[in-house]
């Protein structure tokens, strides 16, 4: 049973033979792992929320529109374009985070999804398109605050602001720090630099 599940997974996770190099195989199959596990999810948790939540039919729209678009981005995930996949899953999901609440201000918790696209777009793309996705939402949800000002009350959306700058900022100084060690990373596995970190 564990080798078919095995199977299974690398049958839909394992990059096309025109991906090549070990790091670019690395990456389409990460992408290609988080999104077969993000899809699923996604699915289960709107068909939950759709007939329990009374106020969920706006965001659904929004999150259809989205699984469809990561769909998209799981195919290109399979090809040499993964990386064209990795920018439509981080865009897609800060967008729908600012989508969210515009069609349906009663769903303010999508204003702390941005840190989402943050974390994705240090694992997939680079700490600079990562500090660019954490500016850019962070901007999206001020102005959101703004224009939403008169449905939704400062007090109930600053704090889910609050959570993604804090939480972008520990992102990327995490991320800035891990590709600090890995620049200082020497070849050899018997180097004391090894010594040191394991010190």
């Amino acid at each position: 049973m564990r080798s078919r599940l095995a199977g299974f997974w690398c049958l839909l996770t394992e990059p096309a033979a025109s991906v090549v190099g070990v790091d670019e195989r690395r990456q389409a199959r990460l992408l290609a792992a988080l999104l077969a596990a993000l899809l699923p999810s996604a699915i289960v948790s709107v068909t939950v929320q759709a007939f329990v939540v009374p106020v969920f039919w706006p965001t659904l729209r929004v999150v259809l529109v989205a699984i469809a678009l990561n769909l998209g981005a799981y195919a290109l995930s399979r090809t040499r374009h993964h990386r064209r996949g990795a920018v439509v899953l981080t865009a897609t999901v800060c967008a729908a985070s600012i989508a969210v609440p515009l069609s349906n201000p009663a769903d303010f918790i999508a204003f702390a999804f941005p840190v989402v696209g943050v974390l994705l777009a240090c694992v997939l793309l680079s700490l600079r398109a990562a500090a660019i996705v954490a500016g850019s939402s962070l901007a999206g949800l001020i102005a959101l605050a703004i224009v939403l000002g008169d449905r939704i009350p400062l007090s109930r959306s600053i704090g889910p602001i609050m959570l993604v700058l804090i939480a972008s900022v520990l992102i990327l100084v995490t991320t800035a720090h891990r590709d600090r060690l890995e620049k200082d990373r020497p070849a050899g596995p018997d180097s004391s630099w090894t010594a040191r970190a394991t010190s």
